[in-house]
């Protein structure tokens, strides 16, 4: 088993609640630690709009509180990494975020992991972005560089490449 399939599978067992969210037209099997339940990740994803039998789509795991799996962090910690190959994709997001992701490309399996007390507004803002990233990769759908404004079920997608004032304007 690779080291990468053991980080995933630690997470899973490490967490104490599961349930379906939406993100896009993606259904997810979300699995939160207690770190990732008082951080409050579930008021990021909407519960799925439709009634279905079938499976989720991909499942990840939110963890933190300091709790990294320390033997697969690169050496440098103050510098991003990233490692890909057919199997796994694994980034590693240095302070302030300090946060590592693990994707399974196989299992549609993927775990983030937050090495920080509190999950910082901007990833909660988007928790699991670089796993549905991956995910998507694999479909017909693309994911952009957005923000998003609605009320009463209508919505307005801002477009547009970082620093460009997107979320300023959803504010």
């Amino acid at each position: 088993m690779s080291i990468f399939r053991s980080i995933i599978d630690l997470a899973f067992t490490s967490v104490s609640m599961e349930t379906d969210v939406s993100s896009g037209p993606f259904s997810i099997r979300l699995a939160l630690d207690e770190w990732a339940k008082t951080q409050n990740v579930l008021l990021s994803f909407p519960k799925p709009a439709w009634v279905t039998d079938q499976p989720t789509d991909f499942g990840a795991a939110i963890l933190g509180g300091n709790r990294l799996p320390q033997h697969v962090l690169p050496f440098d910690l103050s510098k991003f990494a990233l490692y890909e190959d057919q199997t796994f994709l694994v980034t590693w997001l240095p302070a302030p975020d300090n946060v590592l992701y693990v994707w399974d490309y196989e299992s549609c399996t993927g775990v983030m992991w937050c090495n920080t007390e509190v999950m910082l507004p901007w990833l909660l803002s988007r928790p699991i972005l670089p796993l549905i990233h991956a995910y998507a990769t694999e479909t017909e759908w693309c994911p952009v560089h957005a923000s998003a404004v609605g009320r009463e079920g209508k919505f307005l997608l801002i477009v547009g490449p970082g620093g460009a004032g997107k979320s300023t304007a959803a504010l």
